[in-house]
């Protein structure tokens, strides 16, 4: 990625990342295999579904909701969810490939709750799919 390419897509998941956590939190943007790691600011502008369709995917953006416990356990819940979801940068958004995936991801044990915002990229008339995370709290075996 170019040095102007990488501040602009830094810029605007900072701005995203407010929207999804306090000050305190980190977040993760998978772009292609490079993951990104920002703070939050500042916020993003949402954009509702129903203008999104046909629309490019700039990113897919993994925000848990609460940790694990174990951030290689978060790092490796959060690409798995982008995998599974469907969706990549590049790719046109689909309501229903969207809502496929998340039928998807919430089959996992691992998770409790997952969700989906879209947000504006710029340049303008791209979109960065975020998906919100609620991993399931492993309860420890009874001895």
């Amino acid at each position: 990625m170019t040095g102007s390419r990488r501040t602009t897509a830094i810029i605007v998941l900072t701005c995203l990342s407010a929207c999804l956590s306090n000050a305190c939190c980190w977040a993760t943007a998978i772009h292609g295999t490079q993951v990104i790691r920002v703070g939050a600011p500042e916020k993003g502008v949402e954009v509702p579904v129903g203008y999104a369709d046909g629309l490019p995917v700039s990113y897919v953006y993994v925000h848990l909701l609460k940790s694990t416990g174990d951030p290689g356990r978060d790092e490796q819940l959060r690409h798995r969810a982008a995998d599974m979801f469907g969706l990549s940068p590049g790719d046109p958004f689909q309501r229903l490939l969207a809502d496929a995936g998340l039928r998807h991801i919430q089959r996992l044990s691992s998770v409790q709750r997952v969700e989906y915002r879209l947000y504006q990229s710029e340049p303008p008339g791209r979109i960065i799919v975020a998906l919100l995370l609620d991993p399931a709290v492993e309860r420890p075996e009874e001895r």
